[in-house]
C-alpha cells in the first residue's frame, strides 16, 4: 500500500486542487489530509474530499510541520494502515 500524508494549514485552495490532481494516481492507495488546526474553515471545507481513498483529520493544536506529520503517522498506525511506501507532502 502506498500512502501520502498531506499537511494543510489555512490553505484550503491549494490543498483542494492538489488532492484533486493526485487522487486518481494509480500508485496512491490512500491519501490522508492532516489539517494542522487551521484557524480558517479549511478543515470543514476539506471534508468534501472524503471518500474511500481520501480521509481528512485534524490536530488539536498546531505544533509545527513535523508534529502535524507525526500526528498523521500515528493515525495510520492506530488504524492499522501499514504503508509499504509513505510520502509526506505539504
Amino acid at each position: 500500500m502506498n500512502v501520502i500524508i498531506v499537511l494543510n494549514y489555512n490553505d484550503f485552495d491549494n490543498t483542494f486542487h492538489y488532492i484533486n490532481r493526485i487522487r486518481n494516481y494509480a500508485k496512491l492507495d490512500y491519501i490522508l489530509i492532516v489539517d494542522n488546526c487551521s484557524t480558517d474553515e479549511s478543515f470543514e471545507r476539506l471534508q468534501k474530499l472524503k471518500d474511500d481513498k481520501v480521509n481528512v483529520i485534524r490536530t488539536d493544536r498546531n505544533e509545527g510541520y513535523a508534529s502535524g506529520n507525526n500526528f498523521g503517522v500515528r493515525y495510520l498506525e492506530k488504524n492499522n494502515i501499514i504503508p509499504e511506501y509513505l510520502i509526506i507532502s505539504n
